[in-house]
């Protein structure tokens, strides 16, 4: 139930006072979705690289969807924050998290996080000839994505997965 101005100082006050990690979590932060919010988003910001603090600075200071826990609204953005204030606490990449929680106990080989420089041995994609090599031939621009979509799997890993966190 904390709010998210005490793990982002930085995020504009009128909202981050507002906004708690529960309501995050639950899409009842009122933080819309980024094409909803950003004018031309997929005509240009989800191509570029960004780092966290010119994501976070795309949407922090638009309008809310509706006051915080007062309705749902699906948010990326929202997700992207949660994964923000994660590496900040932990002191840890997302990635790292990820790994060490729930890729290495479930003993998900064959999942990662996401970025355009990894190639993937046998990972269903277009690649493109980059500086230095193939790059990921994504539409998006992975560094978008953090903690709302930026994870590679394979069926085998998703069935580890489903097995111990999704009931029956």
């Amino acid at each position: 139930n904390a709010t998210i101005d005490k793990y982002l100082p930085d995020y504009p006050k009128e909202f981050a006072s507002k906004i708690t990690i529960h309501q995050l979590l639950m899409h009842q932060s009122g933080i819309g979705q980024h094409y909803n919010i950003i004018p031309d988003y997929f005509d240009g910001q989800d191509k570029i690289f960004h780092t966290q603090q010119e994501y976070l600075q795309l949407f922090w200071d638009k309008k809310l969807a509706h006051e915080p826990g007062q309705g749902y609204t699906y948010s990326s953005p929202g997700y992207y924050l949660l994964a923000v204030i994660l590496e900040k606490v932990a002191k840890k990449s997302y990635a790292e998290l990820l790994q060490e929680y729930i890729f290495n106990p479930l003993d998900m080989n064959s999942s990662s996080v996401a970025n355009n420089l990894t190639i993937i041995k046998d990972k269903a994609t277009g690649y493109k000839k980059g500086i230095s090599g193939l790059v990921n031939n994504r539409n998006e621009e992975e560094s978008n994505c953090l903690g709302a979509g930026d994870i590679i799997s394979t069926t085998t890993d998703l069935y580890k997965f489903q097995k111990i966190f999704i009931p029956k």
